[in-house]
């Protein structure tokens, strides 16, 4: 064999080396895309609850009273409570001392 023969072989010997290595990396991205695929495709499905997400929570909060309201409204109740109990009582200690009891 004469030397250019070998240098060629040795090339080709090369290029089918940088070819393997190429075709490997290419095997390794499109692996790597389908798992992106899976996941934009979560992730697309994610999204797409969003809009009905949040109806539900204007519903929901529209429907709801503030906090605010509810403990005004339950203070509100007990001040109520409270102040006819006072009331009765001092209606009792007003007929006792009246009629000397």
């Amino acid at each position: 064999m004469n030397r250019a023969t070998r240098w060629n072989d040795k090339v080709i010997l090369d290029i089918l080396q940088k070819i393997g290595e190429t075709q490997g990396r290419i095997m390794g991205i499109e692996a790597v895309v389908k798992e992106i695929h899976e996941d934009v495709k979560e992730i697309l499905k994610s999204v797409a609850l969003i809009p009905d997400l949040r109806r539900m929570l204007v519903e929901h909060l529209k429907e709801d009273e503030p906090t605010e309201l509810y403990v005004n409204r339950n203070m509100a109740s007990w001040v109520k409570k409270g102040m006819w109990a006072a009331a009765t009582g001092l209606a009792g200690w007003f007929v006792a001392k009246v009629t000397g009891r």
